[in-house]
């Protein structure tokens, strides 16, 4: 439970709901029933372009919610727009200094009941601003764990410098499992708008904000199993979708890591930049070549 001395702290989760009726009333359930004592306003952000009876199914729960204490859900209804854009037009922009802790839970995937107050109380004893785990892989619900997203050995490093530079080269934190201050918030804020060309529409967000994370706020870890990543048919790509899938999040990652030398542009010197734009060309041509591999095997050359 949390310390009397961290009452009554204001703590919000956006959750995006695209196509989302089979498992977005878990999810909420999930943040709902959390042991945090204190206010959570939920910020549902709905995308119209959704083609099942997503909005029915958040209305109905709205409904039903009505006067359980402490716990404020909102829809947000916005166009159809990248996952990016929705979490940070609708959701970081309108509501970054409103509450006092922020995270982000997407439609399938769930919290363990004392996730928020563990990550409140860890924050809070390590004065920092940023916090990730570890998330534990399901399939289909909670009686099928499969393991954890991020190799133990990964997990575990201390050196902070050597996490900054690992996360250079590939994404180790979940955006399920982010959990900021209203400062850290702030400050993602402010980074993440001056992507605002269109190019980085279809960016990795977790990816931009847990570099963000870890280069620009005091950061740390929450051990234990308390967030939980779905694996389900929706998510799974199958025969000849998969080289399609592929090729999308080649796109994205290339669009992703080419938005560091905007967010980090104050971070890195000359030198830092330049061998950073040359490790991102041997990327791009390790990843082509792949393609081009899983192409002709696709075709059956």
């Amino acid at each position: 439970m949390i310390p009397e001395a961290f009452e009554r702290e204001k703590v919000c989760v956006f959750v995006r709901a695209y196509n989302a009726s089979k498992y977005i009333s878990e999810c909420l359930d999930s943040i709902i029933n959390q042991n945090y004592p204190y206010e959570i306003y939920i910020k549902i952000l709905y995308d119209k372009g959704s083609e099942d009876n997503t909005l029915e199914t958040l209305e109905r729960y709205v409904e039903n919610l009505s006067n359980r204490e402490n716990r404020f859900i909102e829809i947000i209804q916005h166009e159809h727009c990248s996952p990016f854009r929705s979490l940070l037009n609708y959701g970081i922009v309108k509501f970054y200094d409103k509450y006092d802790y922020f995270s982000i839970l997407d439609y399938d995937n769930l919290y363990n009941d004392q996730y928020i107050s563990k990550a409140v109380e860890t924050l809070k004893l390590s004065k920092s601003d940023f916090l990730y785990s570890n998330p534990v892989i399901i399939v289909g619900d909670l009686s099928h764990i499969k393991g954890k997203v991020i190799e133990s050995t990964l997990f575990n490093i201390k050196s902070r410098s050597r996490l900054k530079n690992i996360i250079l080269r590939g994404n180790f934190i979940d955006g399920n499992t982010i959990f900021t201050t209203k400062d850290g918030c702030n400050l993602i804020r402010s980074k993440l708008i001056e992507l605002s060309s269109p190019t980085y529409d279809w960016i990795f967000e977790d990816y931009s904000i847990g570099i963000l994370g870890l280069y620009y706020l005091n950061f740390t870890k929450l051990e234990g199993d308390f967030v939980y990543y779905r694996v389900h048919e929706s998510n799974i790509t199958y025969g000849d979708k998969e080289l399609k899938k592929k090729i999308l999040n080649f796109n994205r990652i290339i669009l992703t890591r080419s938005s560091f030398l905007v967010l980090l542009k104050d971070k890195m010197n000359v030198a830092q930049k330049l061998y950073y734009l040359l490790f991102f060309s041997l990327e791009v041509l390790r990843y082509s070549l792949k393609l081009i591999h899983l192409g002709k095997i696709g075709n059956g050359k």
